[in-house]
């Protein structure tokens, strides 16, 4: 399998109904229909668990796809977020019942969210890198979505530019001694901060780390 094969055959960042963002006809069902349609062969659900989350929907999930009968692997996994370093959303319930785990560094958009302490463009920059950073650490984590960037659009990410090569080694260090793969989204790479985007995935295959494919 090529890699543009691999690219279009994957995505393991998926929301059901059950996450907020996601519209009421995405049920499993119909997820599998446009799976099998675009050819895609291995799926992850990931809906997203924050601190109002009621965690029960990762039970309705798991039943709603193995009541399925598909040729597409299905695997169920959750959203969950860094809070703040040092705090996260994942149970040690979630850990031993889920495929795997997905987190991400940067929902900034939510008021559970620390956010930087200093507003300078670096002073963003910087904060961003400390949760990423921490989401590296884990080493129940099995993929960081959407990782350095402002998915929503929340923060000025001028200071991105500014970060070198040793201020992001040590926690893609981290992350690759814990196992973790970084996610690749088709709709990052069109975003604001596309040199920064290229320099950052360019260093995370140097140094060795999985990616993992999300739409």
């Amino acid at each position: 399998m090529s890699k543009n094969e691999l690219f279009s055959r994957c995505d393991f960042h998926i929301h059901t109904h059950l996450s907020e963002c996601a519209l009421e006809e995405m049920r499993a069902p119909a997820i599998l229909d446009v799976c099998k349609r675009r050819g895609i062969t291995r799926l992850g659900i990931t809906d997203h668990i924050n601190p109002s989350t009621d965690a029960s929907i990762l039970d309705v999930d798991r039943e709603e796809l193995d009541a399925l009968d598909t040729s597409v692997e299905t695997y169920l996994g959750c959203e969950a977020e860094i809070l703040s370093v040092g705090k996260h959303t994942v149970t040690d319930g979630m850990k031993q019942s889920l495929d795997y785990i997905a987190i991400a560094a940067n929902h900034f958009q939510g008021p559970w969210v620390e956010q930087p302490p200093d507003n300078t463009a670096f002073g963003i920059a910087c904060h961003h890198l400390d949760m990423f950073a921490y989401a590296c650490s884990l080493d129940f984590v099995d993929i960081i979505v959407h990782p350095m960037c402002d998915v929503a659009g929340v923060h000025d990410t001028k200071g991105f530019e500014a970060l070198t090569e040793a201020d992001l080694t040590p926690p893609l260090a981290e992350a690759r001694k814990n196992g973790i793969a970084v996610e690749i989204s088709p709709r990052e790479l069109v975003s604001e901060g596309m040199r920064f985007r290229l320099r950052f995935y360019s260093l995370c295959r140097r140094l060795g780390l999985k990616f993992a494919f999300g739409s």
